[in-house]
């Protein structure tokens, strides 16, 4: 009950994940685990996402733990394998990759990352972030985390890590892994706004919030707001994601974008390969955001209009679309959503009919129109 009373906490404050961290090397069988089943339960019935870190697992264990309705497991690599033994004698570097295998084999989201600051040189930290981005899929979430020199551990007199090498981490990190959600998160509290606004706009696209990070800790809630308003960040507790659909504020939208004359050299192969990927995410900003179904695409054909003598008008296919290889499509595209004042916000974005719309699979980014927004009435 503790627990559910920091995730009620957290939902009142904003927050859309509840994340719970075990300082274990491994999940054992037993009480313990099954309080962690009951916990991941309670946090997903409050409608928030869950994510547990607690060490490694067995398949069973991942396959129980997304049974009980887990988001995401958090499981860093911390650094670069050949660092790695300077700073780990726990476990092996394979034993966290074939961890995080598991993890996707029960179809849990990845949350992974890694630790700057410890000591490691520059191209540890590009082959941390090798490693990460030859992950297939890419982790959803990737923390990265800023060593806090806790006094009695062996790192306690490594200096003060310069805030522009977490900057330049982020941005390497959304470069190679632009569908994840680079989140900033363990030595915050050694930044000051200015550096962690930095690293925002530099990829960042979440922070962990809340006064404790497992062992260190984090800024205060009220700071946290006024870092992102600072940032220009539309806070609405209210009605973030997951707390609006627990609280009925959503509602199964369906919008229709008409991507007309982008060129493709395989068009019909485009489109298969995108019904079979089955989801979008909506760009904004350049940055791949919320995840939205698809749920059919349908080929268009361009139309001639030809105005008679008589002035009537008919219309015929294009006989010339077939001498060029542009994709013309209407992708009709399903997720939760909510009216607001500006119009419908769908994907993290407000959409209208008319207005232009980015959107972003596997292989492809491309931009069409919104011509068409339908919202199922409770």
């Amino acid at each position: 009950e503790p627990v559910l009373a920091r995730a009620r906490a957290a939902r009142q404050a904003g927050a859309h994940r509840f994340c719970m961290g075990w300082a274990w090397r491994e999940i054992r069988d037993g009480a313990p685990f099954e309080a962690m089943l009951q916990m991941v339960r309670g946090v997903r019935a409050l409608g928030l996402e869950a994510c547990v870190t607690a060490g490694m697992l067995s398949d069973a264990q991942a396959a129980r733990l997304a049974e009980a309705g887990l988001t995401a497991y958090n499981h860093n690599l911390d650094t670069s394998p050949e660092h790695y033994a300077r700073i780990i004698s726990t476990r092996t570097y394979q034993e966290r990759l074939e961890t995080l295998a598991r993890v996707r084999r029960a179809g849990v989201t990845v949350c992974c990352g890694g630790i700057i600051g410890m000591g490691e040189a520059l191209s540890d930290r590009a082959g941390l972030l090798e490693v990460l981005a030859n992950l297939d899929p890419h982790p959803e979430s990737v923390p990265i985390n800023a060593l806090v020199a806790v006094e009695g551990t062996p790192l306690q007199e490594q200096p003060p890590l310069d805030p522009l090498e977490l900057v330049r981490m982020v941005a390497t990190a959304r470069i190679l892994m632009p569908s994840s959600r680079v989140r900033l998160s363990a030595g915050r509290e050694q930044l000051s706004r200015e550096a962690q606004i930095l690293c925002l706009l530099a990829g960042a696209d979440s922070i962990f919030y809340g006064d404790t990070l497992l062992t260190t800790g984090n800024p205060d809630v009220a700071a946290d707001q006024a870092l992102l308003a600072a940032a220009g960040v539309i806070w609405s507790p209210k009605l973030s994601g997951a707390v609006a659909q627990a609280t009925g504020d959503v509602v199964p939208v369906t919008v229709l974008v008409d991507v007309r004359g982008v060129p493709v050299a395989d068009p019909a192969g485009l489109i298969e390969a995108a019904r079979a990927e089955g989801k979008v995410a909506i760009v904004i900003r350049n940055q791949p955001h919320g995840s939205v179904d698809i749920e059919r695409i349908q080929p268009l054909q361009r139309r001639l209009l030809a105005v008679q003598p008589d002035g009537s008008v008919v219309t015929a296919t294009d006989p010339t679309g077939r001498d060029f290889s542009n994709l013309d499509a209407r992708f009709v595209l399903k997720a939760q959503g909510r009216k607001a004042s500006g119009g419908v916000v769908f994907g993290n974005q407000t959409v209208k009919v008319g207005a232009p719309i980015e959107i972003e699979g596997q292989g492809y980014r491309v931009n069409g129109n919104v011509t068409g927004i339908a919202i199922e009435e409770g």
